[in-house]
């Protein structure tokens, strides 16, 4: 027996197709897109029915909280440090990369 549930999706406008990229904040693997909200609002649906086939203990509780009657949208304005310069040499080329590597590592 299947059950309705809400998920709340979120959609942003791609200047550059026109169309609507969704997203849903308790699915982020769930992303998708559409030419118009109706049709991206379709697509989200169908993209996590098709992710919730088979769905994991996680995917249930992420299930209960994935709706909310209250959204608030806001905008923050974040520093952003310059991008490093291209490394001119191979030895330069590996220091950045072992310097990556330890910044990223878990």
């Amino acid at each position: 027996m299947t059950v309705k549930k809400k998920v709340t999706v979120v959609l942003f406008h791609d200047g550059e197709s026109g169309g609507y990229v969704a997203i849903m904040p308790t699915f982020p693997h769930c992303t998708t897109q559409g030419d118009t909200v109706g049709h991206a609002l379709a697509m989200a649906k169908e993209c996590l029915e098709l992710n919730l086939r088979e769905p994991t203990d996680w995917d249930l509780f992420d299930l209960d909280n994935a709706y909310s009657e209250h959204v608030v949208v806001g905008t923050v304005e974040v520093d952003v440090p310059p991008r490093p310069e291209p490394a001119k040499s191979e030895e330069d080329a590996a220091i950045l990369d072992a310097a990556v590597a330890l910044i990223t590592e878990d």
